[in-house]
């Protein structure tokens, strides 16, 4: 008999037993889900088979994919089958540059008896090997060789073809993949049609992205051949670049010319967007620091792209280019919208949306290179759209510049133009335009030294009587404020008439009138008359009134330009000049107030309509010949 101590072996009741069952089974079960997920194992993470039907034209792969990682490159179709496989889980199969080699596997069920080809779409442009192997029991066949380094592959279209026969029955297939860059599978097993029908769609996106570009490129070169301006031949060489960028990197080199993408294409962007950057902004004049610094980046972005041929592995080049250098292109990018905003520059607006746009395109872009964001077709496409939409931006921006340019040329012309109104007006109160007009010339910026013409003119002469008396009882001030106001009630009336004022000599008028004798008889009158309200208001104010003594003569004078280059002056020449000043200076002698030479009276259309009376033959002072002069006699007059 066997005695049990109760102490170090309890009796547990029925309830409790139960119950530490329950636990025991629940710890066992977590544990057991740890282990499987930290230690996963064949059998769990096997893919499911892909069951052909006759009715269905296109299969997506990811979901019946197992995975297996080579990091050294050195597995092979004979090993594959003792190592670890796991299960994917990833619609796109994502690995970034790494320069692994990654293994796939697959397996077809073909029991419906499908004899037709099947193509394995990939979806992908950078992998440099891919590799179709069927297994069948312990023997292995190379189905197809593709990817960049066999550009055979590339026929129909910028992805490489992957065509084969699956046999009847359940066969399992092996895709080898090697990349220097990086790796984006969408794999799909398609029918023929449903294969051209992918490339069709494909095409016309890729045909529609292409052809905006070639637009903007032709729009642009139209712009620089009719502007002449290097700000557009720099765009137009980005554009090219980001054409050629985009058609090799997108596998269309390798279909049309067997060469894939190497970061030398980037460099050339890069180099091509900062020459365009600087000329936009003009940086040379405005930002100097900003351009040197700009000068400095294309070297190195040159050597870069240069050296960048002779690294090995490539992945390195890769990692770089697109990671380091376009970060520094970018800043670079960004420093110069930053300083034309504040500098207040106009123009930067539609230029910072289109580089925002590429910016946050590219970034996303490089987040699915580095595994940070999930690659799909808006991701993956990312450059693409965002090289697009900064096109249209930029070209915007060129627009919005050249019309800011125009608007300010415009506007400076307009300001030249109203400068020189108002020089012009400035300088008619210098010089008649009249005068400048008699000479030929269009302004007085046209008149030379030495312009000359000689006609016939009517000369009025106007002078205040007793004015050095006059000027001795008043201060200089006082004496100047008496002429302007004078003047101001006096010249209207001449230019009313049809002449204009030569010249002011003291508190003299000398006038000319181009037409009818009878104007300056008729403005002589008029002066008369003013004179009178003139004096009437000096009358109110109690202030001293004035008398003017009026000569006219008619006859040949040289109207011209005198002096030297830095100093001209208009003047008119002619002995007529003499006389009009002569035969105002006889109105004292005869207590007159107009006086006008007989060939003034002669040249007159109209004589019936003044007053006029003979005084024969006089003497003149300063002339041999006696002249014959005539008093114009006004009616109601006070200022006789």
């Amino acid at each position: 008999m066997i005695f049990m101590d109760t102490q170090k072996f309890p009796i547990y009741q029925k309830g409790e037993l139960s119950n530490m069952l329950i636990r025991f089974r629940i710890i066992t079960v977590f544990l057991l889900m740890i282990v499987l997920h930290v230690f996963p194992c064949q059998i769990l993470y096997a893919a499911t088979p892909i069951t052909l039907q006759h009715d269905q034209e296109s299969y997506e792969l990811w979901d019946h994919i197992d995975i297996n990682v080579d990091p050294d490159g050195n597995l092979g179709p004979e090993t594959l089958s003792r190592v670890h496989w796991e299960k994917n889980i990833r619609k796109v199969i994502q690995y970034g540059l790494t320069g692994y080699t990654y293994w796939m596997r697959f397996t077809v069920n073909n029991t419906a008896g499908i004899d037709s080809e099947y193509y394995l779409d990939t979806n992908d442009t950078q992998t440099e090997i891919v590799e179709l192997y069927l297994a069948t029991g312990t023997s292995w066949k190379l189905l197809k060789q593709a990817g960049r380094f066999h550009p055979d592959s590339f026929k129909l279209w910028n992805r490489p073809d992957i065509p084969f026969v699956p046999p009847r029955g359940t066969t399992t297939y092996y895709l080898k993949a090697a990349s220097q860059s990086y790796i984006n599978f969408e794999p799909v097993l398609r029918t023929p049609t449903n294969y051209l029908k992918k490339i069709s769609r494909y095409l016309f996106l890729y045909g529609a992205y292409f052809s905006i570009i070639v637009v903007m490129i032709l729009y642009n070169t139209l712009l620089f051949i009719g502007m002449k301006s290097k700000t557009y031949a720099f765009y137009v060489l980005y554009l090219i670049s980001i054409l050629g960028h985009q058609f090799f990197g997108e596998g269309f080199g390798v279909m049309f010319f067997g060469a894939g993408y190497l970061p030398l294409y980037s460099g050339i962007t890069f180099i091509a967007a900062c020459l365009f950057t600087d000329s936009y902004f003009e940086n040379r004049r405005n930002h100097p620091l900003i351009h040197r610094a700009g000068i400095w980046l294309m070297v190195a972005l040159g050597v870069w792209s240069a050296g960048s041929l002779f690294i090995h592995p490539q992945r390195y080049a890769y990692f770089i280019t697109s990671s380091i250098v376009s970060t520094v292109v970018y800043t670079y990018v960004i420093l110069n919208c930053a300083a034309a905003i504040k500098a207040g520059n106009k123009t930067a607006s539609f230029f910072i949306l289109g580089w925002s746009g590429l910016i946050i395109f590219s970034a996303m872009y490089l987040g699915v290179i580095f595994q940070i964001i999930p690659a799909n077709g808006f991701t993956l496409n990312g450059i693409g759209i965002g090289s697009v939409y900064e096109a249209v931006m930029l070209s915007l921006a060129l627009a919005q510049q050249v019309n800011i340019s125009r608007q300010e040329r415009e506007e400076a012309i307009q300001r030249n133009l109203d400068t020189q109104t108002r020089m012009a007006e400035s300088f008619a109160r210098f010089v008649p335009k009249e005068f400048i007009q008699f000479l030929g010339r269009q302004s007085i910026i046209d008149i030379q030294l030495g312009d000359q013409i000689q006609r016939t003119i009517t000369i009025l002469f106007s002078d205040i009587r007793s004015f050095t008396t006059f000027s001795e009882k008043n201060t200089p001030q006082e004496t100047i404020d008496f002429l302007n106001s004078y003047f101001v009630s006096i010249g209207p009336i001449i230019r009313k008439n049809r002449g204009f004022v030569d010249k002011y000599i003291g508190d003299a008028i000398m006038a000319l009138f181009p037409g009818n004798p009878d104007d300056a008889i008729d403005a002589a009158e008029e002066m008369m008359h003013q004179l009178d309200k003139f004096n009437a208001d000096r009358t109110i104010s109690n202030r001293e009134t004035i008398r003017i003594g009026i000569g006219i003569h008619t006859g040949e004078c040289m109207l011209g330009t005198i002096g030297e280059k830095d100093r001209l002056e208009t003047t008119v020449i002619a002995d007529a000049v003499n006389t009009a000043s002569r035969l105002e200076g006889l109105n004292k002698r005869f207590n007159t107030t107009i006086l006008i030479s007989q060939k003034t009276l002669a040249s007159l259309k109209n004589p019936g309509k003044y007053h006029v009376r003979d005084l024969g033959l006089q003497q003149v002072r300063g002339k041999t010949d006696k002249l014959h002069i005539h008093e114009i006699i006004q009616q109601h007059a006070q200022h006789v």
